[in-house]
């Protein structure tokens, strides 16, 4: 099952990550792939606001030290994981790469997934993000299995 989003601006692009992080439960994963400046990290700002109930907390992507743990209390842990700077998948088990991704504890969201994508979990949520012109961005959210449905029904712009 595939929905597409069309984001007019930055705050449009948060508004669809926080409908995310609301719906975002333990042992999740979503995959995001799209071009630098697509709006990746944006939508991670949403979704870890809401998934973490509007706990304070700064999110930055994590390029040099690849992987934020963001927490708050009582919520799951939602591990922010940026591929950006990886130079092959053998560094992937240097960051923990298993724990997070296959954890039950939180929730994996992923930055530059295409760079890992033979080590993806088989059920995950796929989130493309497409820059179009100025602030437009076309956002093509696909559950792969049913367990995913629950993010790919949500208000907005359908393309």
């Amino acid at each position: 099952m595939r929905k597409k989003f069309l984001s007019a601006s930055p705050a449009d692009t948060t508004a669809l990550g926080r409908f995310l992080g609301m719906r975002l439960e333990r042992g999740d994963c979503l995959a995001l792939f799209g071009e630098l400046g697509s709006g990746k990290t944006t939508l991670i700002k949403g979704v870890v606001d809401s998934a973490l109930s509007g706990a304070p907390v700064e999110v930055t992507s994590p390029t040099f030290c690849l992987v934020n743990v963001y927490t708050a209390t009582a919520r799951p842990a939602v591990y922010h994981i940026d591929l950006y700077r990886i130079k092959g998948v053998s560094e992937l088990s240097g960051i923990g790469w298993d724990e997070y991704v296959t954890s039950r504890e939180g929730a994996s969201i992923i930055e530059w997934a295409d760079k890992a994508v033979d080590f993806l979990p088989e059920d995950y949520l796929k989130i493309e993000l497409e820059h179009l012109e100025k602030d437009f961005r076309l956002i093509t959210i696909s559950a792969l299995t049913k367990k995913y449905r629950r993010f790919v029904v949500f208000p907005g712009h359908q393309a």
